[in-house]
């Protein structure tokens, strides 16, 4: 049988080095922001491999920055730390009305907005991972991943 090398498919559960692929998706919105004169600055704390499929991440994270970039002000501050990643823009925030329900799915089904953050939510759930809103003014999100060094019959990649 055929040796296969690369990257796996990124929808395949794998061990992960966060900062490469928050640098990745990061890259792929700096031109939107910088068209409208805004910045995404990622800085990274001490961090280990986590245990994540990297196109479900990737769609949580895009959803992040895209509802930044919509709904948002000034730079987007990223931290990448330990097995999350915080998302924090200058925006106004959360109304507080919103926060209990901001993770629901919208109750109209026809509903044009609304979708994004209850979608990111399964999908980082989906991978045993969770999303959570750190603080609503300004708004910042917490994306928490499973490390790697816990996943049973894993070991790290050296």
């Amino acid at each position: 049988s055929a040796v296969l090398s690369g990257p796996p498919p990124d929808f395949e559960r794998t061990d992960l080095v966060l900062t490469t692929l928050v640098d990745h998706q990061v890259a792929d919105w700096q031109q939107r922001f910088a068209e409208k004169r805004r910045q995404v600055v990622v800085t990274t704390g001490a961090t280990q491999h986590v245990m994540a499929t990297p196109g479900l991440i990737g769609q949580v994270l895009n959803v992040l920055l895209e509802n930044s970039l919509r709904h948002g002000r000034g730079t987007v501050a990223i931290l990448v730390q330990d097995t999350s990643v915080t998302i924090e823009d200058e925006g106004p925030g959360i109304p507080d009305d919103r926060v209990a329900t901001l993770f629901d799915r919208p109750s109209d089904h026809r509903a044009a907005h609304g979708r994004g953050l209850p979608l990111a939510r399964r999908l980082a759930e989906s991978d045993g991972g969770r999303l959570d809103l750190v603080h609503s003014r300004p708004p910042a999100f917490r994306l928490t991943l499973v490390p790697a060094a816990i996943t049973a019959g894993v070991r790290p990649a050296m």
